[in-house]
């Protein structure tokens, strides 16, 4: 890359007449700054916004840490906060935690030597504990949580309503005549597992029914999710249908039920969690929960560049979005059965 080295030898200038140029300085004539712009396109100069910032100590940059690019959700979050973001001419940083502790603190400490204006984070399955967001929070720089998140350390965040839309969820497959629902969740060290979990178990409560608690198991990926049906469908008493945490356990249940001549929703009944596009193109097709997705990380954005414009404010927010149950071929049994 040309720099401004190259520029002051090429107009037996200083280097530092140069950046003051540049950068529009009034201590510079006319006659040079048009001079040092004409060089600067010439050899095809490109700004160092990394060293800009670094003097200026802001560089219009907010570093977003996921547990995972590849998934629909973490992908339509970016997305959203990246449209709001750009709105106010801020760049967006992404790194990946790829599920793992290590690298998200790896990531917010390479943010944090890059000196970005705020962080956005979703945690990593492997997450547990908060106190490696302290550095963050001590650094003074604006913090917001979405999905994944601590809610008592005095943080912003973003989440859904994964307690009553997992209940709802449960209810309709209740309603559809179900009546030994399984639950595959993810990490119960997180949040959003808990109150997924707290929420089909108080709709199996409600329903007066009792719940087997060999027919709750972990499971949040398309390998998982096979194999818990594989174990869970050769019990004495299986379960006719499956409340899963995640779309991708979801379409593990399905492919068991299919190779195993098992007719869905008829046998058993299947609700995913997501949104995911492949739910929509599979045979039959998988009732789930549409998170709005691009929606939280608008959210996250704004309140994070409204913390950026009113430093000084001690307000921190929280904003959950409910989920929209989405209605498939997999759950509807009374349709099936017509």
């Amino acid at each position: 890359m040309v720099t401004i080295y190259e520029i002051a030898k090429e107009l037996n200038i200083s280097p530092a007449t140069v950046s003051r140029a540049l950068n529009n300085k009034p201590n510079v004539s006319k006659s040079t700054k048009k001079a040092v712009i004409s060089i600067a396109e010439k050899l095809h100069y490109v700004p160092n916004s990394l060293a800009s910032s670094l003097r200026n100590g802001r560089g219009k940059t907010i570093g977003i840490i996921v547990p995972q690019i590849n998934h629909q959700f973490f992908s339509s979050i970016i997305h959203g906060a990246e449209k709001t973001l750009i709105s106010k001419d801020y760049n967006l940083l992404i790194c990946q935690s790829n599920e793992s502790f290590v690298k998200e603190v790896q990531s917010i400490n390479s943010l944090l030597s890059s000196r970005v204006d705020g962080i956005l984070i979703s945690h990593s399955k492997e997450t547990t504990t908060p106190e490696h967001l302290t550095n963050i929070i001590k650094a003074g720089i604006p913090l917001v949580q979405f999905d994944r998140v601590f809610p008592n350390i005095g943080t912003s965040y973003v989440t859904n309503d994964n307690y009553n839309s997992s209940y709802h969820s449960v209810v309709h497959l209740l309603e559809q005549g179900y009546t030994r629902i399984a639950h595959l969740h993810g990490p119960i060290t997180s949040k959003v597992h808990q109150d997924r979990k707290k929420g089909y178990e108080q709709a199996i409560l409600n329903a007066g029914i009792e719940i087997f608690q060999d027919h709750i198991l972990e499971g949040t990926t398309e390998e998982t999710g096979y194999n818990a049906a594989k174990k869970l469908m050769n019990l004495k008493n299986p379960p006719d249908a499956f409340f899963c945490a995640s779309d991708y356990s979801a379409l593990g249940v399905l492919n068991y039920a299919l190779e195993n001549n098992l007719k869905v929703p008829k046998d058993i009944g299947i609700v995913g969690f997501a949104n995911e596009p492949f739910t929509r193109l599979t045979r039959p097709k998988i009732t789930t929960l549409d998170q709005f997705s691009e929606n939280i990380g608008i959210e996250a954005a704004t309140i994070l560049l409204n913390e950026l414009e009113d430093k000084e404010s001690t307000i921190r927010r929280t904003y959950s979005l409910v989920p929209s149950l989405t209605l498939r071929e997999s759950s509807m049994r009374l349709d099936a059965n017509k």
